[in-house]
């Protein structure tokens, strides 16, 4: 019966990794051909007539650190005054909370300034973000980023520029570059719907940003895990004890090595829902082997707690027997027509 279930269950997988196949593969060759940092996405400004003073930006992730929860954005930009204007460009880049009440004040944010003088800029800024890596890599994660614009005069005024006021003055751009994750079309967002308490701030534009695993990772995931669970399950049932307890090492380091396979050279430092499926499989390993180990030394030494009482004498289990060589069977065999002859006179 054992032999029947373990046919059903390779079977399966066998047939499951053979129809998987041709995706994975095929995910991973548009990966390859057509990288994502290939990809503009126009967020504020597409088609809109450029006013006399404007300015471009471009944002980039290029890090997403998933247990600090923050992403990293290289933002370059070009201010062109026609004619020289006196005021800075100043832009709030906000983190905007996913769920729950918003709370007091603005979210957190980072500012870039472009200077009159100045016609090119680039810096660096750290967002928070929500997602949740313990379910890699099924992970994923939501930036709600807005952006505020705001224009600076040396003496200290200030002036929002939003909606209509902002239309032709500002376009910003977005381009992925963050390895192991794929970007989706960033979501547009109504910015006259989000207000900020008791502030004269009002967000010019918002976007989604949502970032995941490929599709092909999250795939061979799922195949590496259970093909590693279906060999340990060979190992446990169908080898011989002595056999089992002495490669027992080999087969541990062999399920965990499928962990270094699948992250690669990025750094988990916490658990994982990858890391809880390999942990099942070791746990279900070393308690298999646990089990037939108190069987064979229950029936060895006469306690028969998992098993029916045999008769004094009856030899232990077959896999730590002596196998008869193929002189020792031919013998036997010899021996056995010998005594049917006899039998037969």
């Amino acid at each position: 019966m054992k032999y029947k279930v373990g046919f059903a269950v390779v079977a399966t997988l066998l047939l499951l990794t053979v129809v998987l196949a041709p995706f994975v593969v095929t995910d991973m060759v548009v990966h390859i051909l057509h990288p994502q940092v290939n990809r503009v996405y126009h967020l504020v400004g597409p088609g809109t007539r450029p006013a006399n003073t404007r300015s471009r930006l471009n944002l980039a992730p290029i890090a997403l650190d998933t247990w600090r929860g923050t992403v990293t954005l290289d933002v370059s930009g070009t201010h062109v005054c026609r004619p020289a204007c006196p005021w800075s460009d100043r832009f709030f880049f906000v983190s905007l909370p996913q769920d729950g009440q918003q709370a007091e004040g603005l979210p957190p944010f980072q500012t870039v300034t472009l200077l009159p003088i100045a016609r090119a800029a680039t810096q660096q800024i750290t967002l928070p973000l929500a997602g949740q890596p313990i379910r890699y890599p099924f992970d994923s994660y939501q930036l709600g980023l807005g952006i505020i614009m705001e224009r600076a005069w040396p003496d200290g005024a200030e002036r929002v520029l939003a909606g209509r006021a902002a239309s032709g003055h500002l376009f910003v751009s977005l381009q992925a570059q963050i390895p192991g994750m794929t970007m989706e079309a960033p979501a547009a967002r109504d910015p006259r719907r989000v207000g900020i308490p008791d502030s004269p701030c009002a967000y010019a534009a918002i976007a989604l940003l949502t970032f995941r695993r490929p599709a092909y990772q999250q795939v061979l995931t799922v195949l590496l895990v259970l093909l590693i669970g279906v060999a340990a399950a060979y190992a446990v049932f169908m080898r011989p004890l002595n056999e089992l307890v002495n490669s027992v090492g080999a087969l541990i380091l062999g399920v965990w090595g499928i962990r270094a396979i699948l992250v690669g050279g990025s750094t988990l430092p916490g658990t994982t829902a990858l890391d809880l499926s390999l942990f099942v499989v070791i746990v279900f390993l070393l308690g298999a082997i646990t089990v037939r180990m108190v069987h064979y030394l229950a029936g060895r030494s006469e306690l028969h707690l998992l098993s029916h009482r045999s008769p004094v004498g009856e030899p232990g289990p077959p896999e730590l027997e002596h196998a008869p060589t193929a002189r020792e069977s031919i013998a036997m065999e010899r021996e056995g027509s010998g005594h049917r002859t006899t039998g037969s006179h």
